[in-house]
């Protein structure tokens, strides 16, 4: 067993220092047979022979040995475990790779089935089928608007009604699918000339090659042309 020092202590020839460690073997101090606190004797040179009071140092754990065997033993039971652990993080994170992709492909999915409309009709479904809506609500302000005849309509209704006409499935989809609005040509122009100017975000105009200046003109003049005849 090995005791490891807690106070310093002295016998008047030898110091031992807190924190020093020992082999010892216990002594039951003399006349008690059951001896709740012995003595430690130290069995390992050069200190051999000392005497340790009990409240100077306090036990340490047994240290466990091995054979080879069982050393090599729990090597490979480690190298196992090991490789699982691998296995089962690399599993973890394609799971999770696939989560994603699924979770994208649901939300281009959704966002595909939305019904394109006007701004200006987007703004009046906004009164009466929008997200803050409950479906009981949606559901009367869809009967009302294929049922009711076009006077007895406030303006927003109306909008809507003249936008979908007898197409009644197509506004069945906006209580179901949503909606998303159709850009305007301002828009569509605005969010191209962007995009086309986002490569040089990040760049001074002085570190920009002069074939690259010509090339972002001619994206530029290609771009507006096309715009126009659209």
């Amino acid at each position: 067993m090995k005791i490891k020092m807690i106070k310093n202590y002295s016998n008047g020839t030898w110091k031992v220092k807190t924190g020093d460690e020992f082999k010892v073997r216990k002594l039951n101090r003399e006349g008690i047979f059951m001896d709740q606190h012995p003595e430690f004797q130290i069995i390992e040179s050069p200190m051999s022979g000392i005497i340790i009071p009990y409240h100077y140092a306090v036990l340490l754990p047994e240290e466990r040995t091995y054979t080879v065997a069982e050393y090599s033993q729990l090597r490979e039971i480690n190298d196992q475990v090991q490789r699982q652990r691998d296995k089962a993080i690399d599993d973890l994170a394609q799971h999770a790779g696939t989560l994603v992709q699924i979770q994208q492909e649901l939300v281009q999915e959704r966002e595909s089935k939305k019904v394109l409309v006007p701004r200006e009709v987007a703004d009046a479904l906004d009164l009466y089928v929008s997200d803050g809506h409950d479906d009981d609500a949606k559901g009367w302000a869809l009967f009302n608007i294929i049922k009711c005849k076009y006077d007895d309509l406030d303006i927003p209704a109306r909008l809507i009604k003249n936008h979908f006409g007898m197409n009644y499935f197509a506004l069945a989809s906006v209580i179901v699918n949503s909606y998303t609005v159709e850009q305007t040509p301002e828009e569509q122009f605005t969010e191209g000339i962007t995009n086309i100017c986002a490569r040089f975000d990040d760049e001074h105009p002085d570190d920009v090659e002069y074939e690259e200046l010509v090339s972002f003109a001619f994206e530029i003049s290609d771009f507006v042309q096309k715009h126009n005849k659209s």
